[in-house]
């Protein structure tokens, strides 16, 4: 029988639709925060290679070859135009809306249409199609939601080719996020809701995906270990107190829950919740969250099976980001919205099925027209935070203003917007939140520097220097103002010491500039030797300039000068020579280059 009919195209249509069309604003939108991680200032994206090193290689933080992959391509297409990414994105949360409702739609589920619109629509799924770098996310829903559909279908009618199909589409899931892993176990759930049982072939069937989920779940923790704290932030990477982690467990699912069934205030960023091991009260929400599951437990067999099984789904899907983001700590906020992008789909299924199984027809039609419309216009106005830095930083400063990562991030962004007051006032206040934050100490002296204060400038990049010692941008800057104030001496020092560490990113390689400035500061360095008469320091800086400048000058001049100084005329004349040759209007020059030629000649004619 063919599965798609006519009133079936024009639902899957109509869910495509509504989720392109709310998230107009998401259009618009710009780059934020990590987005130039990993697409203006990775390497891999710009190599031709890259591709295929995203496969090959350990290189990235975490193995998703897929999710990097796409951006390798799309680089190639769009550059540095976020519209083309968003418009990506975009499509493929459609996509996964539409996936979504076939998937329960085979499930047999009330209202799957009515979940999948909600689905399209929630607020909380908005973090993960407005941002960028949340391509993951999207692309591990797609491919984890055609896997389940797939085995469905086997299921239904087993055979190789189905199953074949599976595999590959969870492969294709697990390599866009590892989250996906959790597919066995929500297969598991799903075979438990069609026949109240689980049978010896759902073991077995399941068994090499489990394979592969473990797998992948080990390298995804191997790399997250060897992930170190981000460079410059001042964050020490310590792992929670186990009694801690285990009391924060219940808190994140109840947080999470009460954001998916009422999405307001939603906030790039929430307050850092610290249980106390010692405090009883810190207990309580791990303690409910068994108290209900233990209950659900005993009702899995009444009129409560509904509720016990997407509750298992809820917890299944959410846990291991729950808890990965509660055994290794940053000292930052370890919730976000779209850490339950794939968790939501039990809150919608169960609210949808409610209401189409318990509410009349026509009444639920309302009910359901008035929540999806309530819905859209919260994800309408939460994706306008999306619109630039400015917005995104100045929404999350609105949420969480003692966060050291908001209000750097915001600051760095009214600095690229040469908003220099806002710009220092939020750099002091993440300074006085994290003293050891070189990267807020690196942008004041960026500050000071566009606004003249040379001398506070050299203060915030040597402070910057001393907490990061190997960042080349560090150096550089700090040479520059160390130039920009005569002390040559310490700004070769710096210049030469940012040639020698590799860049951060290619926005940040600095080597072409530093090694020109780096000449300058060396041919000025070695003047002030010269002036005070220390004749061989001075001569062999001005060597140094002229193996790395063979026309330069000035410095052949200068070598000359000090050459002559110390009696060495014969080595002397040549440099003359190239000097006048260099710059035919150097009169000094030139008349000191006859005289000393008189001088040689006299002297071997006597």
């Amino acid at each position: 029988m063919n599965e798609w009919s006519r009133r079936d195209w024009f639902g899957a249509l109509a869910l495509f639709v509504v989720a392109v069309v709310v998230y107009t604003p998401a259009m618009r939108a710009g780059f934020i925060w990590d987005d130039d991680v990993l697409l203006w200032d990775n390497p891999l994206v710009h190599t031709p290679d890259g591709w295929w090193r995203f496969w090959t290689t350990l290189q990235m933080p975490q193995y998703f070859p897929v999710t990097w992959t796409s951006f390798w391509l799309e680089w190639r297409l769009w550059g540095k135009n976020p519209t083309g990414y968003h418009v990506t994105n975009i499509f493929l949360h459609a996509l996964s809306c539409v996936l979504l409702w076939r998937v329960l739609n085979r499930l047999q589920i009330p209202g799957a249409w009515w979940a999948a619109l909600i689905f399209a629509v929630h607020p909380v799924n908005v973090e993960s199609v407005a941002w960028i770098s949340e391509r993951k996310n999207l692309l591990a829903l797609v491919f984890f939601l055609a896997a389940w559909r797939a085995y469905l279908l086997f299921e239904a009618q087993p055979n190789g080719r189905r199953y074949a199909e599976t595999l590959a589409w969870f492969v294709l899931a697990v390599l866009s996020k590892s989250t996906a892993t959790v597919l066995p176990v929500v297969l598991l759930l799903s075979a438990l809701w069609q026949r109240n049982r689980l049978a010896r072939d759902d073991w077995l069937r399941t068994a090499p995906m489990f394979a592969l989920a473990l797998l992948a779940g080990g390298l995804s923790l191997v790399l997250q270990a060897k992930t170190p704290a981000p460079d410059g932030f001042g964050y020490v990477q310590t792992p929670s107190h186990p009694v801690a982690w285990f009391q924060s467990l219940g808190y994140s699912l109840g947080f999470y829950l009460g954001k998916a069934l009422w999405p307001v205030n939603l906030a790039p960023f929430y307050q850092h919740v610290s249980p106390n091991p010692v405090r009883i009260a810190d207990y309580v929400p791990t303690a409910l969250s068994l108290l209900v599951a233990a209950l659900l437990w005993r009702a899995r067999k009444t009129a409560w099976r509904p509720v016990a099984l997407v509750a298992a789904y809820y917890v299944v899907t959410l846990l291991p980001v729950v808890a990965l983001g509660n055994l290794v700590s940053w000292k930052a906020a370890p919730r976000a919205d779209h850490l339950q992008h794939m968790a939501l789909i039990g809150v919608v299924a169960l609210v949808a099925g409610t209401g189409t199984r318990w509410l009349p027809a026509q009444a639920w039609t309302v009910a359901g027209i008035a929540l999806t419309g309530l819905l859209a216009a919260l994800t309408w106005q939460q994706s306008t935070i999306y619109r630039d830095a400015i917005t995104y930083w100045e929404a999350a400063l609105r949420a969480t203003p003692d966060q050291a990562r908001v209000t750097y991030n915001l600051a760095v962004a009214y600095l690229e917007q040469r908003r220099y007051a806002d710009a220092e006032q939020f750099l002091h206040q993440t300074i006085a939140i994290r003293p050891a934050h070189a990267l807020a100490h690196f942008n004041l002296g960026l500050v000071y520097l566009a606004t003249g204060r040379l001398y506070d400038a050299s203060a915030s990049f040597e402070t910057a220097v001393r907490l990061i010692p190997h960042r080349a941008e560090f150096h550089y800057n700090l040479a520059k103002v160390l130039a920009s104030q005569g002390r040559w001496a310490d700004a070769v020092h710096h210049y030469e010491t940012a040639l020698m560490l590799p860049p951060r990113s290619p926005r940040l390689d600095i080597r072409a500039s530093a090694r020109q400035e780096l000449i300058a500061a060396r041919y000025n360095y070695g003047v002030v030797l010269a002036r005070n008469q220390r004749w061989s320091e001075a001569e062999e800086q001005f060597r140094t300039v002229i193996s790395s400048q063979a026309a330069h000058a000035a410095a052949h001049y200068n070598l000359a000068i000090v050459l002559l100084q110390q009696q060495r005329p014969r080595e002397a004349l040549p440099h003359l020579e190239t000097t006048t040759r260099l710059n035919p209007a150097d009169r000094d020059a030139a008349r000191l280059l006859f005289e000393l030629r008189q001088q040689l000649h006299r002297s071997e004619g006597g």
